[in-house]
């Protein structure tokens, strides 16, 4: 059988100290990263920490980053991924979650963001008084399906760019749980559960890190758009509506600028709510560099007024 070369993190909380170890192992073309990962453990370094449970990609244990990229190590072919670096696998801890030994990371924090947002169905009175099952549309039935299919590997939490710098961002595993039971007849709660956690859904930038990184294609970033709207057509959404004042104002100022105004921006909502939104900051310390606010001209003419030409319904639309 082939070998291959695997390039691990390591780390010992015991010395603080972390270091890089390389292993060959014997694979074939049906091996995975998990499977070669238990056998350097079990036949070479009993001391590598790892934590491969099913093997079949649906316990989300043996999430890692390979390469470079966050993935599930029982879904990853090795000889694919050697391939792929050249020859070498390197294997490392994911981030966003502080590491305990090796590969092992600290999860609770993920899964107190998770249990934040009751992840389980709050069945209706009608439903556990009944005898018989609850109808469901398929369509639906297939849109709850897809969406049930996270695994809580954490992939989609490690790549956040928000989950990193906000405790208060319920993070991207959790808003696709929201949607899960949200848009569930059987729920007790239903469409609340947009409204009651609509500061996370607003707090997401849309960077698609989540969508494109999710070993099971969960399509976060069309699940959060559909929650969003529903939140901005409820008549108790003041949150949304301000939002939106943001959304529309960093659209403006890039049309207008080519850049975003953020004096604008932060304004956006009136000065009165500005101030009110300042005050805590400036009571930690303040901004750690001043808002920038552009000059014109600054950006290239052409490339303004192609966006501005892309936007200009989505304004008009909002005058």
């Amino acid at each position: 059988m082939p070998k291959v070369k695997f390039k691990v993190a390591r780390y010992d909380p015991a010395t603080k100290a972390s270091w890089w170890q390389e292993y060959e192992v014997e694979v074939d073309k049906y091996t995975s990263v998990a499977v070669a990962l238990q056998r350097v453990r079990e036949e070479k370094d009993p001391t590598l920490a790892y934590r491969p449970l099913c093997k079949m990609g649906v316990c989300g244990n043996c999430a890692v980053k390979i390469n470079g990229r966050p993935a599930l190590a029982c879904l990853t072919n090795a000889l694919e991924a050697a391939e792929e670096g050249n020859g070498t696998i390197v294997v490392e801890p994911l981030d966003n979650m502080p590491v305990v030994r090796d590969l092992i990371v600290d999860r609770s924090d993920f899964e107190r963001r998770m249990f934040s947002v009751k992840p389980y169905l709050v069945p209706k009175e009608e439903v556990l008084k009944s005898d018989k099952w609850y109808p469901m549309l398929p369509a639906v039935q297939m849109d709850l399906w897809s969406s049930a299919q996270c695994v809580w590997c954490g992939v989609c939490y490690s790549v956040c760019p928000v989950a990193k710098v906000n405790e208060e961002f319920a993070g991207p595993h959790a808003l696709v749980k929201v949607y899960r039971f949200a848009y569930d007849p059987r729920d007790a709660l239903g469409r609340e559960r947009v409204y009651l956690n609509e500061k996370s859904l607003w707090m997401c930038v849309a960077c698609k890190n989540c969508g494109t990184s999710c070993p099971k294609n969960l399509k976060h970033g069309l699940r959060f758009k559909r929650m969003r709207n529903d939140d901005v057509k409820s008549p108790r959404s003041e949150y949304a509506e301000k939002a939106v004042k943001h959304v529309i104002a960093t659209i403006a100022s890039i049309a207008k600028y080519g850049r975003a105004d953020e004096v604008e921006i932060f304004t956006s909502t009136g000065l009165t709510e500005a101030v009110a939104d300042a005050l805590p900051r400036l009571a930690r310390g303040g901004w750690k560099r001043r808002p920038y606010k552009p000059k014109p001209g600054e950006a290239d003419r052409r490339a303004v007024e192609a966006f501005r030409a892309a936007v200009s319904g989505l304004l008009k639309a909002r005058v």
